[in-house]
C-alpha cells in the first residue's frame, strides 16, 4: 500500500531514525494507519516521527484556536441578528451553518470577500464584470436569473436579497469578533497563516524537517504554506497517493490535481503508482429500490467475505452520511467494533 511503501522509504533514506521528521497527513486516520504500516516492517524499537495533521499545522501557525461549531454558529449569530434581528436562533442554526461553510472556502481559497459578496442592486449588475471569476464560477451566476426583476419579487425573495447585501458586511464584522476572541474556524486560520507567511511574518513551527504525505486538492492556502516549507532551512519532502492510471491520462479530471501537484511540488521518491493496472479488481453490482434497501442488503455482502478478513481491508462506503444510523443497527452481531469516518450532523 501506498502507505507502507512510504514507510519503508522514509526508514531506508532515514537510517531508522525517524525522530527528526515531521511527518503531515490530510487527516488523522492517514497518521494511524501509517503507524500500523512501520510496525509490519521495523523489527526494533525506534523513535518515532512528531505528527501532525494539516489542520494542526496551519493552527500552529496562525496563532489561532479552532473554535468548536457551536461556538462559532453562536458568535456569528450575534452579528447577523444586528443586521436582521427577525431571525431566531433555532431557525439561524442550519442557515449559519452553511454560512460558515461559505466563509470557509472563501478564506481557504484566499478569495477576495468583497468582490465575491458585494452588494447587488440588481440582476443586471453582476452580468457586467465577472472578469475575477472563473468559468465554472460564472456558471453560478445562472442561479440570479431565477430570482427574477425586482418589481416582482415575493417577500421571501425580498429577504434572500436583503440578507444577500449584508453578507459583506457580516463577513468582515465575524472575521474581527473571531480575530478578537484568538479562535477561528479551518478557514480563516487557513487563510491567517497564509497571510501571515506572504507578509514575512515568523511562524512558529517545529526546526524540523517537514514530510507532507497522501495530499490531493490543494486550497491557495495549503500551496503558500508548502513552499513555505519547501523553501525552509530543513525543506521538505512530497509524496503524493495516487494512479498512473488516471494522471498520465491527461484528458482525465480525476488527475487535474496531482498534476498540478506534481508540477509545483514534485515527487521526492518514486513510489508505485499501477496498482489500478497491476492488481486485479472485482466488481459486483446489486440493484436496489431505495437507499435503506441498500442498507439492508450490506449484511447479506458481508456474509460472503471470510471471518478472518473482516478488520480493516474491509470498508463500506455510504453515499449519504443520514444511512450511518440505520447501517450500525444492520450489521451483524459478529461484527463487534466499527472504525466510523464520516460524522452525523447534530
Amino acid at each position: 500500500t501506498f502507505q507502507q511503501e512510504l514507510a519503508k522509504r522514509l526508514l531506508d533514506t532515514h537510517d531508522n531514525d525517524l525522530s527528526q521528521l515531521v511527518v503531515v497527513f490530510p487527516s488523522l486516520r492517514a497518521r494511524v494507519f501509517f503507524q500500523d504500516a512501520i510496525s509490519t516492517i521495523v523489527d526494533k524499537p525506534i523513535w518515532q516521527p512528531s505528527w501532525s495533521t494539516i489542520d494542526e499545522l496551519m493552527e500552529k501557525g496562525s496563532g489561532l484556536v479552532r473554535g468548536e461549531r457551536i461556538r462559532l454558529i453562536s458568535e456569528l449569530f450575534k452579528i447577523y441578528s444586528a443586521h436582521h434581528p427577525y431571525e431566531t436562533f433555532d431557525r439561524f442554526y442550519f442557515w449559519g451553518d452553511m454560512l460558515i461553510s461559505d466563509f470557509d472556502m472563501i478564506d481557504k481559497y484566499l478569495i477576495d470577500a468583497d468582490k465575491l459578496l458585494r452588494n447587488i442592486e440588481d440582476i443586471k449588475e453582476i452580468e457586467k464584470d465577472v472578469s475575477y471569476l472563473s468559468e465554472r464560477q460564472q456558471r453560478i451566476l445562472s442561479f440570479w436569473s431565477s430570482i427574477g426583476p425586482e418589481s416582482t419579487l415575493t417577500e421571501q425573495k425580498e429577504i434572500f436579497l436583503k440578507v444577500w447585501r449584508s453578507l459583506p458586511a457580516i463577513y468582515k464584522e465575524y472575521r474581527e469578533q473571531l480575530l478578537k476572541l484568538g479562535i477561528g474556524y479551518p478557514g480563516l486560520i487557513y487563510r491567517t497563516t497564509a497571510e501571515r507567511i506572504q507578509n514575512g511574518e515568523d511562524i512558529t513551527l517545529p526546526n524540523k524537517r517537514f514530510v507532507l504525505a497522501g495530499f490531493n486538492a490543494l486550497s491557495k492556502s495549503e500551496e503558500i504554506l508548502f513552499g513555505h516549507l519547501s523553501k525552509s532551512q530543513h525543506g521538505a519532502e512530497f509524496y503524493w497517493d495516487y494512479d498512473n492510471y488516471y494522471v498520465a491520462n491527461k484528458e482525465h479530471e480525476a488527475g487535474d490535481f496531482i498534476r498540478n501537484n506534481l508540477v509545483k511540488f514534485p515527487s521526492t521518491a518514486t513510489l508505485s503508482h499501477n496498482n489500478f493496472i497491476e492488481h486485479k479488481k472485482q466488481f459486483n453490482t446489486t440493484a436496489c429500490v431505495s437507499n435503506i434497501a441498500q442498507v439492508k442488503h450490506i449484511p447479506e455482502i458481508l456474509k460472503t467475505i471470510p471471518e478472518e478478513e473482516l478488520d480493516k481491508r474491509t470498508a463500506i462506503v455510504l453515499t449519504d452520511e443520514s444511512l450511518l444510523i440505520p447501517l450500525l443497527h444492520s450489521l451483524p452481531e459478529s461484527i463487534k467494533s466499527v472504525n466510523v469516518t464520516m460524522g452525523y450532523p447534530i
